[in-house]
C-alpha cells in the first residue's frame, strides 16, 4: 500500500489569510474587518473553552489549558467580557414559574427544602403539562402478579396527582377493570410488537406538550418534581430532563453518561463533564426522563427492544443532532432497573456502523458482520470488519508460507501498517506482500491450498535475468473477502540472509501475530515513506495520485465528505497511533 495526500484543504471556520486579514496587515483596517475578526476571534475561544471542559487526557487538557489561557489574554485585550461568551443562556420558562434559592439555612435540619416557587401569571398545571407513558412488558403469565405490578404504578401515579393522563401499553390480556378506577387511563394492546414500535404508539395519543416516558418506573413520589425538570427542559433550552434513581434496596445511580462515538466504535462512560442549574448534561440518561410531544414524534423510537439499544440509538440521535439532555439529580424516580444479560445490540450496531461497543451496562461487545464489498471512501475510515479481512487474508498468506519453507515478508503499506500500529492502517487499500523469487514453483503448488482458504489465485511469472546472477520478480495475484492480495518477487531477502547466518528472522506483531518483516523494519519504512513517515496520511489511490513513488506529504487527512461523520479521518490528528488502536475516554 501506499501513502498520499494533497495539500491541505481550507476547513470552515478556520482563520487563514483572507481580505480581512490581509486588510489588516497592510495598515488599512476597517471597523467591519475588525468586526469580522473579532467575531472569529470569540468563535475561536468558544471552541477551546468547550474543547477544555470535555477533553480528558492529561497533556490534551494542559495543552488546552495554556491556549484558553492565551485566549482569554487576547479577549482582555480586546475589551471583550469572558463570562458574556463562555456563560451558558438562561431563558424565561414559559409554563412553570421560576424559583429562588432561599439560603442555606432555610430548610435546616432535613433540608426537604431549598428553594421556593415564585409567582407568576403563566404557570400552567402540571396535568396540562404533562402525559405520563410506560410500557409493560411482562415475561410472565402470572396475571395477578402483573395485575399488583400495574396497580402499584398507577395508584403511585394518581395519588401524585387525580387529573394527569397516563398512557400504558400491556403485552397480556389483564383481567382487573382498571379503567373504571382511573377514567384519565388509556390502555394500548402492544402484544406482538417491539418496545419502540409500542412507545410511538403511546406517544401518538398524547395531547399535552410534555411527556414523562417512565422507564423502568415501579412507582412515583413527590420527588419526581416534574415542575423542576420542565423548568429546566424550558430555562436551559434543552431537549430531554431526566432525574436520578434508586432501587428496591436503596442503592441510588444519577444515571448520566457520556457517549464517544468514531471509528466505528461506540464507549459510554457513567459522569459528567458540566454542570449548570444543579443539572448534569449528559449524552446518554439511564432513567425515566422527560421531553416534549414535538420532538419524540418528529424524531421516533426505531423498531427496537429496550435489550437491543432501544434508548441508546434514541439518545445518540439527539447527541449527534448536536441536541443536550440534563439529569437533575435533585428529581429522583424509584425503578425497578435490571440490567439486561440477553443483550442483542447487532441491528442497532449495523445500522450506526459501529463495530465494537462498550453500552452503560460495561459488558464490551464486537459485531461480527462486515460486508465483503468494503466501499473504499476518500477522508473515510475502513470499518474494523472490512480491516479485520485485510488482517486475516495477510496471516493465512504468512502462514501458508511459513509452513511449506517459503519466505515471505510485509511490503509497503502493509509493512507500514504493523510498524506504526501493529494493525492493518485505517485507510488501507490493498495488501503488500514479498516472496524469494526462488520459491515461485512451491507457491505455484501450493495454489489449491490458497483456494481451499478461500483465495482466488492468479499466477503472473514476470520472472527475470539476472541480479546478481540471481533470477528476480515473479508475481502473484489473490483476492479474499475483497481485498486485493499482491506479492511479488525478489532476488534476495532479509528473512534469507538471516537464516543463512543463523540468526531467526525479524518479525512485527501484526493483528496479534508475529510475521517476518525487512531485518529493521524501521529503518525500512523510513527510507521507504522519507521523512515524518510516522504521521499519517491517505492511500495515493484517494488523493489523485498516479502511483505511490512520490514524496509524501504527511500529517495531514483529506477533508471530510461529510463532516462530523464518525468514521471521518479529519477528526483526528494525523499523528499517533494511540487514536486507532483503541477509543480513548
Amino acid at each position: 500500500m501506499h501513502v498520499n495526500v494533497r495539500e491541505k484543504t481550507r476547513v470552515q471556520g478556520d482563520v487563514r489569510a483572507d481580505s480581512t486579514t490581509d486588510t489588516i496587515i497592510n495598515g488599512t483596517a476597517t471597523h467591519d474587518s475588525i468586526s469580522r475578526i473579532t467575531d472569529k476571534i470569540v468563535s475561536i475561544a468558544k471552541f477551546i473553552h468547550n474543547a477544555k471542559k470535555h477533553v480528558r487526557g492529561s497533556k490534551t487538557s494542559d495543552f488546552l489549558k495554556e491556549a484558553s489561557g492565551s485566549m482569554n489574554d487576547l479577549l482582555k485585550i480586546l475589551n471583550i467580557e469572558q463570562g458574556k461568551i463562555y456563560n451558558r443562556s438562561v431563558y424565561e420558562p414559559r409554563s412553570v414559574c421560576s424559583e429562588e434559592f432561599m439560603g442555606t439555612l432555610y430548610g435546616a435540619p432535613f433540608f426537604y427544602k431549598g428553594f421556593e416557587t415564585n409567582v407568576c401569571n403563566y404557570s400552567t398545571p402540571i396535568w396540562e403539562l404533562v402525559t405520563f407513558v410506560k410500557y409493560f412488558n411482562f415475561q410472565k403469565t402470572d396475571i395477578q402478579k402483573s395485575n399488583n405490578e400495574i396497580e402499584i404504578f398507577l395508584s403511585s401515579v394518581y395519588k401524585f396527582n387525580v387529573n394527569v393522563h397516563v398512557i400504558v401499553g400491556l403485552n397480556l390480556s389483564i383481567t382487573h377493570n382498571f379503567r373504571s378506577k382511573y377514567p384519565t387511563l388509556n390502555l394500548v394492546d402492544s402484544k406482538g410488537k417491539s418496545d419502540g414500535t409500542v412507545l410511538n404508539n403511546l406517544i401518538s395519543e398524547v395531547k399535552t406538550p410534555y411527556v414523562l416516558l417512565a422507564r423502568n418506573s415501579e412507582f412515583l413520589t413527590q420527588d419526581v418534581r416534574l415542575e423542576r425538570l420542565v423548568r429546566e427542559i424550558e430555562q436551559l433550552n434543552v431537549t430531554v430532563a431526566g432525574g436520578a434513581f434508586r432501587n428496591a434496596d436503596g442503592h441510588w445511580k444519577k444515571g448520566c453518561f457520556q457517549a464517544m462515538y468514531r471509528n466505528f466504535t461506540l464507549k459510554y462512560l457513567e459522569g459528567y463533564d458540566e454542570s449548570f442549574h444543579e443539572c448534569l448534561f449528559c449524552d446518554y440518561i439511564l432513567g425515566p426522563f422527560v421531553t416534549t410531544k414535538h420532538y419524540l414524534k418528529e424524531n421516533q423510537f426505531y423498531s427496537l427492544n429496550e435489550n437491543e439499544g432501544l434508548f441508546e440509538e434514541w439518545f445518540l440521535r439527539v447527541s449527534q443532532a448536536r441536541l443536550e439532555s440534563v439529569v437533575c439529580p435533585d428529581s429522583m424516580f424509584h425503578v425497578q432497573l435490571q440490567y439486561e444479560s440477553n443483550i442483542k445490540w447487532d441491528k442497532f450496531m449495523r445500522k450506526w456502523n459501529i463495530h465494537k461497543c462498550v453500552p452503560p451496562t460495561g459488558l464490551s461487545m464486537v459485531e461480527k458482520y462486515a460486508s465483503y464489498r468494503c466501499e473504499f471512501k476518500a477522508s473515510k475510515a475502513i470499518p474494523p470488519g472490512n480491516l479485520q479481512y485485510n488482517a486475516n487474508a495477510v496471516k493465512i498468506v504468512m502462514n501458508i508460507c511459513e509452513e511449506a519453507g517459503i519466505i515471505c515478508e510485509l511490503q509497503e503499506g502493509t509493512a507500514l501498517g504493523a510498524v506504526k500500529l501493529e494493525k492493518t492502517l485505517p485507510w488501507e487499500r490493498d495488501v503488500d506482500l514479498t516472496f524469494l523469487t526462488a520459491n515461485y514453483s512451491s507457491i505455484m503448488k501450493l495454489k489449491s491450498t490458497f483456494q481451499k482458504k478461500g483465495f482466488g489465485f492468479t499466477a503472473l511469472d514476470e520472472r527475470w535475468c539476472c541480479v546478481d546472477n540471481i533470477t528476480a520478480g515473479g508475481q502473484f495475484q489473490m483476492r479474499y473477502l475483497g481485498w486485493n492480495i499482491e506479492l511479488y518477487g525478489q532476488h534476495k531477502m532479509d528473512t534469507e540472509i538471516l537464516i543463512k547466518e543463523g540468526i531467526k528472522p525479524t518479525k512485527v506483531l501484526l493483528d496479534g501475530q508475529w510475521v517476518n518483516v525487512p531485518r529493521n523494519p524501521g529503518l525500512f519504512v523510513r527510507n521507504r515513506y522519507g521523512r515524518e513517515m510516522y504521521q499519517h496520511a491517505e492511500h495515493w489511490m484517494e488523493t489523485g495520485d498516479s502511483d505511490g513513488w512520490i514524496n509524501y506529504k504527511t500529517n495531514v487527512f483529506k477533508q471530510c465528505t461529510k463532516q462530523g461523520d464518525h468514521d471521518c479521518l479529519d477528526r483526528y490528528n494525523a499523528d499517533g497511533d494511540l487514536p486507532f488502536i483503541e477509543i480513548l475516554p
